[in-house]
């Protein structure tokens, strides 16, 4: 599996997308199957929400007509959605902001989400990490609950970049042997 914890649009995700979409095709994966490769292997967090569904679409963009050929196959088949979630990739939880002014629906498949953007950041096994983190200096991150988890990081000494606890997280991601 490849992880951009800091995907932004996308732009590492699709690069990736696109080779792993010339392999299936090269080994004759079927459609269908090739579509559920394409979701499980590729996984991205961001802060940013609006950055986060353009990644999905710029990822929707890549198997679109893998999906057509799949839904002509069988009118039946849904697309489930790819991992992209909207997160603070350095914080052990994702933190939650909804109300109760939101249907019950709602909140829970956003709960449901923040479960798994949970579960994906405490994963072990990546074999990829592909990234160009934020280059914020930590004097501009606002004082706050972030800034003091930020802190509780070994790379967090004195007068460092954010960039640098990306670096250390990546390596907790990555399996033995991982990139």
């Amino acid at each position: 599996d490849l992880l951009d914890p800091a995907c932004g649009s996308g732009t590492f995700l699709v690069r990736a997308a696109g080779r792993l979409l010339e392999r299936l095709d090269n080994r004759n994966v079927p459609p269908e199957e090739a579509v559920e490769i394409m979701q499980e292997r590729l996984w991205g967090f961001d802060l940013n929400p609006f950055a986060c569904h353009i990644t999905e679409m710029n990822l929707l963009f890549q198997i679109i007509d893998l999906y057509k050929e799949v839904k002509d196959e069988n009118p039946d088949y849904s697309l489930d959605r790819f991992h992209v979630y909207q997160t603070d990739s350095l914080r052990r939880q994702t933190q939650t902001s909804m109300t109760a002014t939101f249907s019950d629906a709602l909140l829970r498949s956003y709960e449901r989400e923040r479960r798994e953007a949970d579960r994906a950041k405490t994963r072990e096994n990546y074999g990829y990490i592909v990234m160009n983190p934020p280059y914020v200096r930590i004097q501009n991150i606002q004082n706050g609950p972030a800034k003091e988890d930020y802190n509780d990081y070994y790379s967090a000494y004195h007068n460092y970049d954010l960039y640098l606890l990306f670096i250390e997280k990546a390596s907790e991601w990555l399996r033995e042997g991982g990139k």
